[in-house]
C-alpha cells in the first residue's frame, strides 16, 4: 500500500480536486477518486466530503451517493453535500430523510433543503423548512429567503408579504432576493411592482441575472421598448447575456413589428457564441472597404494595436501592451468623426 510520502503532494491531490470541483471535470475527478479509494493517499472526512461535491455538482447522483456512503465519519458538509445532489434531482422527499439524519444542522443544511422543494414549486414545504430554521434560532440569509420565494412564486398575494418581510428585515440587500422577488412579479404579470425592485436594487445591488429577469418579464409581456432600452444598456455596461435574454429580445421585436430590427439582431446573434448557456462576443469585426475588400480584424489584433489609454501602459521607456487580458471581444462599435471606430 503506496502512500504520499510529503505533505507537498497531499496538499497537490487536494488543489486538483479543487480544481476538478471548480471546472466541472469529472474524468479527472473519477481518476482522483480512484487514487483514493484504492488508499494511495490517506484518506479524510475532508476529502470524502469534497468528492461527495464534486459528483454534486456535475448531475451524477450514483456517485455522488457512493462517494458519501464511503464517507467513515461523515459530518454536517457531507449531508450538505449529498442533501445538494438531491434537490438538483428534484427529490425532496429523498433529500428530507437525510436532512432528519442531522445531528446538528446548520443553515446550509436549511438552504439546501428548501431550493429542493423551490425546483419543485412546492410552497407549503419549502416555507415549513423555513419556519424550523427560524425556530432553530439560526441567522437566515438572502439564500434562505430567496429559495422561499421561488418556491412560492405562484401565489401573489404571499409573496408580497415576503417581500415585506424581506424589506423589514433588511434582506432585501441580498441580489438574490431581489432577484427572486423580480422574476415572481414578472412572471405574474405585475410590471410595475418589478420595475419598481428593479430599480429600488440600485446600480450597485443589481447582477446579470436581474437585468435578465427584468427583459425577460418585458418581453414576455409585450413592452418591447422597453426590453430593447434595457438589453441595449445591459450590452453597453458589457454585462454577460443568456438565451433567455435573446428569446425575449426577439419578442420585443415581434411585439414592434419591426421586421426590419429582428432581422438585423437575428443576423447579429449569428456572431456571437453561446457558451454554457451565455453569449459570448464575436471575435472579430468585419471591415469593408468602398473598394470591396473585406478584412476580419481580430478583438486580440486591435486591443493590441489600439491607441487606447487602457490597453497599454507609457512611461519613460516607451508604451507596453497590458498583458494578462482574457475573454477579449467586441461589445459595440460607435463611429467617432469620419474616420474613427471606437
Amino acid at each position: 500500500m503506496n502512500q504520499f510520502p510529503c505533505p507537498l503532494q497531499l496538499q497537490t491531490f487536494r488543489t486538483l480536486l479543487k480544481q476538478c470541483i471548480s471546472q466541472r471535470d469529472i474524468l479527472t475527478g473519477k481518476s482522483l477518486h480512484a487514487l483514493y479509494i484504492k488508499s494511495i493517499i490517506p484518506p479524510s472526512t475532508y476529502l470524502s466530503n469534497h468528492f461527495t461535491l464534486l459528483y454534486s455538482k456535475c448531475g451524477t447522483l450514483h456517485n455522488a451517493l457512493t462517494a458519501f456512503h464511503l464517507t467513515t465519519n461523515p459530518n454536517v458538509f457531507s449531508y450538505n453535500a449529498i442533501i445538494n445532489a438531491y434537490a438538483k434531482h428534484s427529490l425532496p422527499n429523498l433529500a428530507r430523510q437525510l436532512f432528519d439524519q442531522i445531528p446538528q444542522p446548520d443553515l446550509v443544511s436549511y438552504n439546501t433543503l428548501i431550493a429542493a422543494h423551490a425546483r419543485r414549486g412546492e410552497c407549503e414545504p419549502a416555507l415549513r423548512v423555513f419556519k424550523e430554521a427560524r425556530e432553530a434560532g439560526l441567522g437566515l440569509d438572502g439564500f434562505t429567503l430567496s429559495g422561499v420565494i421561488t418556491a412560492c412564486g405562484d401565489d401573489s398575494g404571499l409573496i408580497r408579504q415576503l417581500h415585506c418581510f424581506a424589506m423589514l428585515c433588511g434582506y432585501h440587500s441580498y441580489a438574490s432576493v431581489g432577484n427572486a422577488v423580480l422574476a415572481c412579479y414578472g412572471r405574474q404579470g405585475h410590471l410595475p411592482e418589478a420595475w419598481r425592485v428593479f430599480r429600488e436594487m440600485g446600480e450597485g445591488g443589481r447582477d446579470e441575472v436581474s437585468w435578465n429577469a427584468m427583459i425577460v418579464a418585458c418581453g414576455q409581456h409585450r413592452e418591447g421598448s422597453e426590453a430593447l432600452a434595457l438589453f441595449g444598456e445591459m450590452v453597453r455596461m458589457g454585462l454577460e447575456v443568456d438565451m433567455f435574454t435573446m428569446a425575449s429580445v426577439l419578442t420585443a421585436f415581434t411585439c414592434l413589428k419591426d421586421l426590419v430590427g429582428g432581422m438585423q439582431f437575428h443576423g447579429i446573434s449569428f456572431e456571437h457564441a453561446f457558451i454554457d448557456g451565455k453569449i459570448r462576443s464575436p471575435k472579430y469585426v468585419e471591415v469593408e472597404f468602398v473598394d470591396g475588400r473585406v478584412c476580419k480584424l481580430s478583438a486580440e489584433f486591435l486591443r493590441i494595436n489600439s491607441p487606447a489609454v487602457d490597453g497599454k501602459i507609457r512611461s519613460i521607456g516607451g508604451e507596453k501592451v497590458i498583458s494578462g487580458r482574457r475573454h477579449v471581444g467586441i461589445m459595440s462599435a460607435e463611429p467617432v468623426g469620419n474616420y474613427g471606430v471606437r
